[in-house]
């Protein structure tokens, strides 16, 4: 078996699966920020729109960044080569701990779900798990824990996301994903301020959306938006759009992808995001 090597603090070193979790955002419990990239075919998707967010994030916690994005960049094109990966994902994540900064790459095989992955959809459940008010939640923190315990409940449920609520029970996003819900032609997404982040692939399904004429419009909702709506969709930079098809047990609209989230997907793949399903099939 081929051993596995991240990047930490300046140096190499065995990526055993104990220090793998201890370096999972919500296991680390200091101020700071994370990253999740897809890698494709040996591409570093959106590499450049990553690093500005995440050294955006650091400024506004006064996290102090001893780095530059050029630096970065060869650090995690290090990872992929001693790792010898070309289809992965990456989790670059930087924090502070007894007054100075650390860094840690880690880089893990991912497999894009298949063309018939995509035309079935997700699972979702409404999460028990509430987001908290928080003052930094437009910034991908590593003040993670919410997410997963959400996460946990939607496995222990054997679905395949958790959406979640704030304690206003306003629609905030999934454990790792930005939620679209679409009703009567009109596409929705929760605000900002509701404590959702403003994913990367968010932006792009909303900058899609008005050139294709699709009316979005960011809103504070509630579950009941949700449930009682016509098609429903989830986004990442590592999933790209996915469908869901099933929410709390019910069947969302026809049971299969929406139009709008068809025509969604069609363009996004078209723009030739590696985040599609390979060899991508009409919906």
């Amino acid at each position: 078996m081929k051993k596995k090597f991240l990047f930490l603090d300046g140096r190499m070193v065995k990526a055993s699966d104990g220090l793998m979790e201890a370096l999972t955002p919500g296991v680390v419990r200091r101020k700071g920020a994370f990253e999740t990239i897809c890698v494709v075919r040996g591409d570093v998707l959106s590499l450049e729109d990553h690093l500005a967010r995440l050294l955006k994030g650091l400024k506004v916690l006064r996290v102090r960044a001893s780095f530059s994005r050029k630096l970065l960049a060869g650090r995690i094109h290090r990872v992929l080569r001693v790792n010898h990966l070309r289809d992965a994902r990456v989790r670059l994540a930087v924090w502070e701990e007894n007054r100075r900064s650390r860094i840690a790459i880690v880089a893990e095989v991912f497999k894009r779900y298949s063309p018939s992955r995509y035309k079935k959809g997700w699972s979702a459940v409404i999460a028990e798990t509430r987001r908290p008010q928080a003052r930094f939640s437009h910034i991908k923190s590593l003040d993670y824990g919410c997410f997963r315990q959400a996460w946990s409940e939607a496995q222990k449920k054997k679905r395949d996301e958790a959406i979640l609520l704030n304690r206003c029970g306003q629609l905030v996003e999934g454990s790792r994903t930005n939620v679209f819900f679409a009703r009567n032609g009109v596409l929705y997404t929760p605000l900002v301020r509701c404590g959702c982040l403003n994913g990367l692939t968010r932006r792009a399904v909303r900058d899609l959306s008005r050139r294709m004429g699709i009316p979005c419009r960011v809103t504070a909702a509630d579950a009941r938006a949700l449930k009682t709506a016509d098609e429903i969709f989830l986004t990442n930079s590592l999933i790209g759009i996915m469908p869901v098809t099933t929410l709390e047990d019910k069947r969302v609209g026809s049971g299969g992808p929406g139009p709008i989230t068809k025509k969604l997907i069609k363009a996004y793949c078209g723009k030739k995001h590696s985040s599609c399903p390979p060899r991508s099939k009409p919906l």
